[in-house]
Order: C-alpha cells, then sequence, then structure tokens
C-alpha cells in the first residue's frame, strides 16, 4: 500500500512541476514580445459569444496572455472546463489552448470552420450546409466551412489561409465578423 501512495504524489508532484515550467514558459515568452500576463482570468464578456464558451461547466482561463500585433487584439489562453458525466460516467475536464483576433472593425463575413467527421458528411447529403473549395480538396475533405454569406466566405479565404489549413487537423474557426477564435 505504501509504494503505491509514494508513485501517486510522486505523480503529482510532476504534474504540478509541469504546469509550473509551462506557466514560467508562457510568462517569459508574453514578457519577451511585450504582452501582458495573467495565470488566472476571469472570462472576458467579449468572448463569451463563442460557442467554445458555452461548453461545459466550470469554466475557466489560465495562461492569459494579450497584446497587439499593428491593430489587431490578440489574446492566447489555456482554456478549461468540465464537462459532466453521469452516475456511471466520472466527469471530464477538457483543456483547450484558444487564440482570439479582434480587428477592432468588420473586415471578415461570420463563418465558423470545424473538422469533418463521418456524422457531418451524413448531414451535407441531407441538405445541410459545407462550403467546399475545389482547388483545394484536402481542406475540403478535413474541414465544413458554415456561414450566410458564402461568397463573401469564399473571397475570404486566401490561397494561403487554404494551404496552410490543409495541414492542419482537428482546429475549429470561429467569426463573428469582427473577432476570429481559433481552438
Amino acid at each position: 500500500m505504501g509504494i503505491f501512495t509514494v508513485i501517486f504524489f510522486a505523480g503529482i508532484k510532476h504534474l504540478i512541476d509541469v504546469r509550473k515550467k509551462r506557466n514560467e514558459a508562457i510568462k517569459k515568452v508574453a514578457a519577451s514580445i511585450g504582452f501582458n500576463y495573467y495565470l488566472e482570468k476571469s472570462i472576458p464578456e467579449s468572448f463569451k459569444g463563442f460557442k467554445i464558451y458555452s461548453e461545459g461547466s466550470s469554466q475557466t482561463i489560465y495562461n492569459y496572455i494579450t497584446g497587439k500585433l499593428g491593430n489587431v487584439k490578440v489574446a492566447l489562453m489555456d482554456f478549461h472546463y468540465t464537462i459532466n458525466g453521469s452516475e456511471d460516467v466520472s466527469d471530464v475536464t477538457d483543456r483547450q489552448t484558444v487564440l482570439v483576433l479582434d480587428t477592432g472593425e468588420k473586415k471578415l463575413p461570420p463563418f465558423e470552420i470545424f473538422p469533418e467527421t463521418i456524422f457531418q458528411k451524413l448531414k451535407t447529403k441531407v441538405g445541410y450546409q459545407d462550403i467546399n473549395f475545389r482547388s483545394h480538396p484536402v481542406f475540403s475533405e478535413r474541414y465544413v466551412v458554415q456561414g450566410y454569406y458564402e461568397d463573401d466566405i469564399r473571397k475570404s479565404m486566401t490561397e494561403h489561409f487554404l494551404s496552410s489549413m490543409e495541414t492542419q487537423t482537428g482546429l475549429r474557426i470561429q467569426c463573428t465578423g469582427t473577432k476570429v477564435i481559433f481552438y
């Protein structure tokens, strides 16, 4: 019994040490680029309109860094939330790294990009929207693009953006017009 206790506490100490190192590394990066750093932060009201902020419960932001790159406000954070289980299933805490860009002015049409699953493929067969790009079949195979202004969305998706997205998997993007969130 004693060896298991020692192993358990050694594992907990290791996790704490890893988190402390990550926190310090993020704090150093923020300082090196002139951004503000907050170890823990409440969720800003302006970000609550994004879908990720309606996920689960006990939402918390850690390692929150903010600053400006040119005219764009940037916020980068570790976002944690809990998905409540049931009597037979334990609660699960999900951790996401979230990037929010705020242009301050409306430049992009509202849209959402998310991974295409077998269920999404079935949904598009029965009429759900998926804007595809013939010039980028890998992107179109990996991601669903949805939004009301299809022509404007197509125009906003540059060659460089679509090509770089083809190298990514599992990314979600939501744009409100003035803010774009990546997670």
